[in-house]
């Protein structure tokens, strides 16, 4: 403020200056007169830094406000820690997950004071490794039947000192298929092993049952896949004498329990494994707690209705789930096949040599593996072959085979359809040079014609040191090969667009950078109102916006250009041999062609930027980061008014839904603006009031039906409204304003349940102004204005602010206002 002079003062002060005949007084006089100036001065500039510094601090109030809101909509937990491992703040997910109410309950205190000490101590052993190692640390831990990753790092405080962040991440959908494949793996390596270390029976042992040894092999491998602790394997040659194998370790349950356990699990007569993990209430007359038995999984083998044995395995360190039944129960087939029928190919050429004598037999194991299997004589004609190959090559009957040459039969080609002579053919090399042949990139012919990718193996067979013939054995792997053809399109094509991706643009573009490309030009594409499509339609919406510019690009670009997505809502394209004015021309091309697109949610726009590198001397790099800044310039000039523009033509949509919407908002604002007046807002409080009161329900767009006020459904819509108000600057303000409109003075509202004075102030008139209108304008309970009145003071001080709803009954007993 300046100190005011008035007229009489100053004619005072020259009436005395004019009777002073002393020079000593005039000097005085002037002396005062500056100090008056001067005063006036510095409170002026001290009241002008106090109004700049205010209205920082509503700026930065603001957008901190906003950055916790995004931090507090994430599902991931996200806190800070300080130098001694105290909190200094957490996010919403965080309070969920330890069930707390609020950040008191947690601020400034440490994992011991809020977990049990076991949990405590093992984050302590990470946050103490990040502090003194000062470096990201990743690790994955189980809790409550869920996996959650946490990534930790340091972070620098504002004392100078360092403390601990994290984000905590549930990942347990991605941990159980990497289980699935970590499992398959694991039981391909058990039966390996298992494998390895059996001998082939003798043909009087053809039918014997499984011995001991053999038992232990099953159970132990069971044991393995699951992580189990312990199991016992319950096997019955009659009902009246069951057997029981325990596998190395200490097993919860004595033979006679075992027994009884086995038949309890089956006594239902069912086929299918039993899962308990909580056996005090799924078993009965068995103590499972005297035997230690934490969890257990049962499975029975059948074949046919013949019961083998039933596997029982116990305390795996959480709980069993299905993948544990799927692969147990592939692996317990896997090793009685194969200790039954010993059909293991790698013992192939064994068995062949050992059963000569026994075609019938030879015929048998042959059968019996899934591997398809050809023998042939040193002309390279087929002298036997099992079922696998008449199915893999569409053959009804063994005859079909018997006595024709391999190459007539097989057809072999090459991946890109080109015929392999017989003269060429590899398996031939098996019998020629004596040595083992493979292969994995030809194809074989089926009967019908069709073809199939293959890998094959070809076994000379020796007898005195002479070549006789060779077996051969394949399998189809066109799966595999289309999975390995999809796994490498992958790895350079957006699986969205089907555009190039980021890691093959930039390969490319170092081997286009060469001197007979020059000039070499780059476009740079930003799609705008992407964010606002998802945060309203959701993502599928947004991905097809993707996709339509993916479309543009392509359509506008010619063959040799590359395209590709750069990221996001970013796109890129390589022009090789281009002008500066021509990709002008493309660029031009590509911002008509997305223009003229209709059936639109949005209003949507590209930005694009254009760069071109016409000497060698200039690194690509630059002209990258050049394509960049042009593209953001121009996003700076168009993007911001097309957010605030799509925004209006948002509301306008709803309002074009149903009218009544647009009634209701214009009645909003008159009620909001009278009780702002009685309050006595400044112009820019106003300001304020009347945009938040307008857009209050901007975010009923995002609702397909509404069932009812208290339906989950439309308590998204202040949520959905502050994302869309926050996209622009020209609405960020009042998007928190929008986002508390349905908080209650009690804090029993939503979304977050703010109490009081906590809820924001124009938060508060809104939710007034909107009850008022909604129980003026409801078509089957109107209300009169008294009884609406009456009805806005029932709900005072539990719905309502009491003070704002006592200033607005007053307002409307003294001035009464109809819309």
């Amino acid at each position: 403020m300046v100190i005011p002079i008035s007229n009489s003062m100053i004619n005072i002060i020259a009436v005395f200056g004019a009777g002073c005949a002393d020079t000593l007084y005039l000097v005085v006089f002037i002396l005062f007169f500056a100090l008056l100036v001067a005063l006036s001065v510095v409170t002026y500039l001290i009241y002008r830094k106090n109004q700049v510094y205010q209205a920082s601090t509503t700026r930065f109030s603001d957008h901190e406000y906003l950055l916790r809101a995004f931090i507090d909509a994430d599902n991931s937990l996200i806190y800070l820690k300080d130098e001694k491992l105290r909190y200094l703040f957490v996010n919403q997910a965080f309070l969920r997950f330890y069930e707390m109410k609020d950040e008191a309950a947690v601020i400034g205190k440490d994992d011991f004071a809020i977990s049990k000490k076991e949990f405590a101590r093992m984050k302590r052993e990470n946050d103490l490794k990040v502090l003194n190692e000062r470096r990201l640390i990743t690790d994955e831990t189980r809790w409550r039947d869920h996996i959650y990753q946490t990534v930790k790092f340091p972070v620098k405080l504002m004392n100078g000192a360092y403390g601990v962040g994290a984000l905590v991440r549930d990942i347990t959908d991605e941990y159980q298929s990497r289980e699935i494949i970590r499992k398959s793996a694991l039981c391909n390596e058990i039966l390996y092993e298992i494998f390895s270390n059996i001998d082939i029976p003798t043909e009087e042992e053809e039918t014997r049952y499984l011995t001991e040894t053999e038992f232990d092999y099953i159970l132990g491998g069971a044991i393995r896949l699951t992580g189990s602790e312990s199991g016992v394997l319950v096997y019955c040659k009659d009902d009246e004498h069951p057997c029981h194998r325990y596998i190395a370790g200490e097993n919860p349950v004595d033979e006679e329990t075992a027994c009884a356990l086995a038949k309890q699990l089956l006594a239902g007569g069912s086929p299918d494994a039993l899962i308990i993990n909580e056996p005090e209430k799924q078993l009965k007359n068995i103590s499972t707690s005297a035997a230690n038995i934490n969890r257990l999984l049962a499975i029975p083998f059948r074949r046919g209705d013949d019961l083998k044995f039933v596997t029982i395995l116990f305390n795996k360190p959480y709980k069993y789930d299905d993948i544990d039944v799927t692969q147990t129960e592939v692996l317990l087939r896997g090793l009685w096949n194969n200790l039954m029928y010993k059909k293991s190919t790698d013992e192939l050429k064994a068995a062949i040599q050992k059963i000569t004598n026994s075609e019938g037999r030879l015929q048998l194991i042959l059968d019996s593996t899934v591997e398809a299997i050809i023998g042939i004589d040193v002309t390279g004609k087929c002298v036997f072959c099992n079922n696998s190959a008449l199915m893999m090559l569409g053959y009804d009957n063994h005859s079909e085979l018997i006595g024709r040459k391999l190459h007539d039969i097989i057809q072999c080609s090459r991946v890109d359809g080109t015929t392999v002579p017989a003269s060429r053919c590899k398996i031939y090399e098996s019998l020629s040079k004596g040595k083992v042949v493979n292969g994995e990139d030809e194809r074989f012919t089926r009967k019908d014609g069709t073809s199939f990718a293959v890998e094959y193996n070809a076994y000379p067979q020796i007898q005195n040191n002479v070549i006789v013939g060779a077996v051969v054995t394949f399998n189809d792997i066109s799966k595999r090969k289309k999975a390995e053809d999809e796994i490498i399109y992958l790895s350079y094509h957006d699986p969205l667009t089907g555009l190039y991706n980021r890691r093959f643009f930039e390969q490319e573009l170092k081997r286009l950078d060469v001197a007979r490309n020059l000039p070499l030009s780059i476009i740079l594409g930003d799609v705008n109102g992407l964010k606002l499509t998802n945060d309203i339609f959701g993502h599928a919406a947004g991905d097809e916006i993707l996709k339509e510019a993916a479309n543009v690009f392509r359509s506008a670009c010619r063959a040799d250009d590359i395209v590709a997505r750069w990221g996001g809502d970013e796109f890129i394209v390589i022009l090789p041999q281009t002008t500066a004015e021509d990709a002008a021309k493309i660029a031009s091309r590509i911002r008509s062609a997305y223009d003229k697109i209709s059936k639109r949610l949005l209003k949507y726009t590209i930005s694009l930027g254009c760069a071109t590198k016409e000497t060698e001397d200039v690194k690509i790099d630059w002209i990258l980061h050049r394509a960049d800044e042009l593209m953001y310039l121009d996003k700076t000039a168009n993007a911001k008014s097309a957010d605030y523009e799509n925004i209006k033509y948002i509301y306008e949509k709803l309002h074009l839904k149903d009218p009544r919407n647009k009634e209701h908002a214009d009645n909003v604002v008159l009620f909001a603006t009278k009780i702002g007046e009685a309050l006595n807002f400044s112009a820019a409080e106003m300001s304020l009031l009347r945009e938040a009161a307008y857009y209050h329900d901007i975010g009923k767009i995002a609702l397909t039906a509404i069932e009812s006020e208290n339906g989950p459904d439309y308590r998204k819509h202040p949520t959905v409204g502050f994302r869309i108000l926050s996209v622009s600057e020209r609405t960020m303000e009042i998007a928190k304003y929008v986002l508390n409109h349905h908080e209650h003075w009690d804090g029993t509202g939503y979304p977050k349940g703010l109490k009081g004075e906590a809820i924001p102030l124009l938060s508060r008139i809104v939710a007034i102004a909107e009850h008022y209108d909604n129980l003026r304008r409801n078509k089957e309970h109107m209300l009169s204005r008294e009884e609406a009145l009456d009805a806005l003071a029932e709900k005072a001080g539990t719905i309502f602010d009491p003070d704002i709803v006592d200033a607005f009954i007053d307002l409307m007993s003294k001035e009464p206002i109809d819309p």
